[in-house]
């Protein structure tokens, strides 16, 4: 996989970016999958982003997971960075995801505790940053 750095684009409050989340959601206790979801919504609004959570596009547990998957990759071509959750590499959605934001130079940010300082410092800094 190849790293990027931007360092010509601002990133800051003033700028409202939008940020989709891609984690796993198939084969998961689907109570879990929307508690997990919502919390990294809520984290990273806090931090001054407009969330895009594939939860609340598809909102439908039982979509046929083709179906749902272009729901939500129309809505992630809309924004202008990913957050990836812990164990997205054990989804197959997450990771096709994850390939077209790298593919499309759009930022990505693993949602641990470094990926959201880094993410959290960008939104005063002129710069944006691909974590792998």
């Amino acid at each position: 996989m190849k790293s990027t750095i931007h360092e010509n684009q601002s990133l800051n409050k003033s700028m409202s970016k939008k940020i989709y989340i891609a984690g796993k959601i198939t084969n998961e206790p689907f109570h879990h999958v929307v508690i997990k979801f919502k919390e990294a919504q809520t984290t990273i609004e806090k931090l001054g982003f407009e969330v895009v959570n594939p939860i609340v596009v598809v909102n439908n547990s039982t979509e046929p997971w083709e179906s749902a998957m272009k729901t939500c990759l129309k809505a992630m071509l809309d924004c202008d960075g990913i957050v990836i959750l812990p164990c997205w590499q054990l989804s197959r959605g997450a990771q096709i995801e994850r390939q077209l934001a790298e593919d499309l130079d759009m930022m990505i940010f693993n949602y641990d505790s470094f990926g959201l300082k880094v993410l959290k410092a960008r939104l005063c800094n002129n710069s944006q940053p691909l974590i792998q």
